[in-house]
């Protein structure tokens, strides 16, 4: 059964799903025509739109209206979450269940979830939301990508 297996097991059995954003480190372009004699370098921090769905591996609450949780494929097995929920986990040491959507590459993905989610369900509502991510959940998320 997928659900009992290890992570390492199952990027090793299943290909890892693609994720639509990747990492500004060894990015391809994106097709679009630039001039070569003065190219356009890629500014961190510039958010790209995106929409997922995938389980929630970990979370981490920061504030009473701020939850950092680790994103996982829908099908990634619950018996990895307590591994990758380790508290004095390093992001280096994460487990990496996508690849990338440009080029292939393993990565993991973190949502920061805060204000913005807040605020669009009201003052009480917000934060009462942010209390359901919890590891194991399956959730579409859509929103801006800040890829590092």
């Amino acid at each position: 059964d997928m659900l009992t297996e290890s992570s390492s097991e199952y990027s090793s059995k299943v290909p890892k799903p693609f994720f639509p954003v990747a990492p500004l480190v060894g990015r391809i372009s994106d097709g679009g025509s630039h001039n070569h004699e003065s190219p356009q370098p890629k500014q961190p921090h510039q958010p790209i739109p995106v929409t997922a769905i995938g389980r929630i591996t970990s979370v981490r609450r920061i504030a009473k209206r701020l939850v950092f949780a680790d994103f996982a494929p829908p099908d990634y097995p619950m018996a990895s979450l307590s591994a990758s929920a380790h508290p004095h986990q390093s992001s280096y040491e994460k487990d990496m269940p996508w690849r990338s959507g440009e080029d292939g590459r393993d990565m993991y993905v973190q949502l920061i979830v805060g204000k913005t989610f807040c605020d669009s369900l009201g003052e009480n509502e917000g934060p009462e939301e942010l209390k359901t991510l919890k590891p194991g959940r399956l959730v579409v998320v859509r929103g801006a990508a800040n890829v590092d």
